[in-house]
């Protein structure tokens, strides 16, 4: 058996102007002017210090069915970052686990760095998306191997195989964070690396998105569904929902992307007459993506309407709130056109001279004012709403 490259990676949407901006980035944005790459708020040399900690020896642009920024380092790492986002680490194997401590060291520390900081403004990454640990998939490409041998690799990464895809001369084993390709055709090799990839990081997103579906809306319901609330807590819950609202409008124009990345690997994947072997050797098929994305579509937009109902409904009662302020206005108006009539009454000769009776009437309307409002103040915030009830549960 020969153990011959390591391989990791991941997945997030970009395009050709974010490849642009990496190439500039990399290169100190010396080649285009108009397309720095380069933070505005931050000193030159931290952007120099993390570019050079990259350490490479090389970089280039390639044209290909998708461009993509080359990058060769100087501890024999190559790196691939596609205009679509995709990012491939590679490395020659001498020793299997130093060689995977040496890519995870450069893909999380270094790299990730590096694109965190050209990376860093524009829309935000939802807060229940922030620090979470993508689980890449190992990727370790072999010649000669029997299940044996696999299963030693396996071993040797602290890893267990689950399952297993096999031709006459190729087969491809599975586990949660390592995949084997033994005996792959060289010129398929990288694609179906890149594939394999590209499929796993786009179906995890898509797991996280489920998942955070399944918490907010149970957040959403514990507020809309309860049987009765005072009006002191409206306020809160509607800042709450607002919060809830700003999540879903970010992951929701994430989601929207993603369609698009797989029908663009599709029509390559057909024009170099890769689907068919593709689809024998990986777990979900380009179809089956986009069948998976539609479906998580439907879901977030069940979301957001039981979202915008539920808002509705809040905004309701602030609203009656309000107009029952506008009512205690309109009676504090009232009191105190009645105040001046009163005082006018009470005047003798003059109009600034007034009198104790006035006077007396003047203080006793304007503190009868404050008292109506205190009081329908207090009313208010006591006052319990009644939602009615009901029950929409999605497909979780």
């Amino acid at each position: 058996m020969v153990i011959e490259t390591l391989y990791i990676g991941g997945w997030f949407q970009r395009t050709t102007l974010h490849l642009s901006e990496i190439w500039n980035f990399l290169n100190a944005g010396k080649f285009d002017p108009y397309v720095s790459g380069l933070p505005t708020d931050v000193p030159a040399s931290s952007i120099r210090k993390v570019v050079d900690a990259l350490g490479i020896a090389d970089v280039s642009r390639q044209a290909g069915p998708l461009e993509y920024v080359l990058i060769r380092t100087r501890t024999n790492i190559v790196c691939r970052v596609y205009e679509d986002g995709l990012i491939v680490l590679e490395k020659p194997v001498s020793l299997l686990k130093r060689d995977q401590a040496d890519l995870k060291d450069y893909y999380e520390n270094r790299l990730s760095k590096a694109f965190s900081l050209l990376f860093g403004k524009g829309a935000p990454v939802p807060k229940e998306l922030a620090g979470i640990k993508s689980i890449y998939p190992y990727i370790v490409t072999v010649d000669g191997a029997n299940d044996r041998d696999v299963d030693g690799i396996f071993s040797t990464l602290g890893q267990s195989r689950h399952s297993a895809v096999a031709t006459k001369a190729t087969q491809l084993y599975r586990g949660h964070e390592l995949v084997v390709i033994n005996g792959a055709p060289k010129r398929l090799v990288r694609e179906i690396v890149e594939s394999e990839i590209f499929f796993r990081e786009f179906k995890s997103q898509l797991h996280r998105y489920l998942g955070i579906h399944r918490q907010l809306w149970e957040n959403i319901a514990k507020i809309k569904e309860q049987p009765k609330f005072s009006g002191s807590e409206t306020s809160r819950y509607r800042s709450e929902l607002a919060d809830y609202q700003k999540t879903i409008n970010l992951i929701d124009a994430r989601i929207d992307q993603m369609g698009a990345y797989v029908r663009t690997r599709q029509k390559i994947a057909a024009e170099q007459k890769l689907t068919v072997y593709l689809d024998r050797f990986l777990a979900y098929k380009f179809e089956t993506l986009l069948d998976t994305h539609e479906y998580v579509r439907y879901l977030w937009d069940m979301t957001q309407n039981y979202l915008n109902a539920t808002i509705a409904v809040f905004d309701g009662l602030q609203g009656q709130a309000t107009q029952k302020s506008v009512s205690t206005l309109q009676l504090v108006t009232l009191l105190a056109t009645m105040n001046v009539i009163l005082t006018a009454l009470g005047k003798k000769d003059t109009v600034l001279n007034v009198t104790q009776t006035g006077l007396f009437y003047a203080m006793l309307l304007v503190a009868a004012a404050f008292a109506v409002q205190r009081v329908i103040s207090i009313i208010t915030k006591r006052q319990s709403y009644r939602m009615k009830p009901e029950r929409t549960d999605a497909f979780k």
